[in-house]
């Protein structure tokens, strides 16, 4: 807490916080949960922006062998790169890391991995007529 009182999260989780003044108090539990953007809405950030996004894993780190995944929520998807966790097709993730551009493409580079679940893939689109 700042000489003004506001209180800064540095990470995710749940806090309690207490005031005290002249011998009275108060304290109040808060949950600091990240901000998660739609894939969508990522993809149209400013290269170098940092974003977040959570969605179903539609390729694993080692499908490609280059420690790249791609995860897809129901606005778009986008390519992960620099995964080290072990997480698989289907898995619900979440993707926090910079906004970077490959081959004209956005992508989140060095993305750290949070797995949130398992869910069902979604069935590929239709071929365009």
């Amino acid at each position: 807490m700042d000489s003004a009182g506001l209180v800064t999260a540095i990470g995710e989780g749940m806090a309690t916080i207490t005031a005290a003044s002249e011998g009275v108090s108060a304290a109040s539990n808060i949950t600091v949960k990240p901000f998660v953007v739609p894939v969508a809405t990522a993809r149209s950030k400013p290269i170098g922006d940092t974003v977040r996004v959570e969605g179903i894993v539609l390729s694993s780190p080692n499908t490609f062998g280059d420690n790249t995944l791609h995860l897809s929520d129901t606005s778009a998807a986008i390519r992960g790169t620099g995964i080290s966790a072990s997480v698989f097709v289907g898995d619900s993730v979440r993707l926090a890391g910079l906004l970077g551009l490959v081959s004209g493409q956005p992508v989140i580079e060095s993305a750290g991995v949070t797995k949130l679940g398992t869910s069902m893939v979604p069935d590929p689109a239709s071929p365009l007529s």
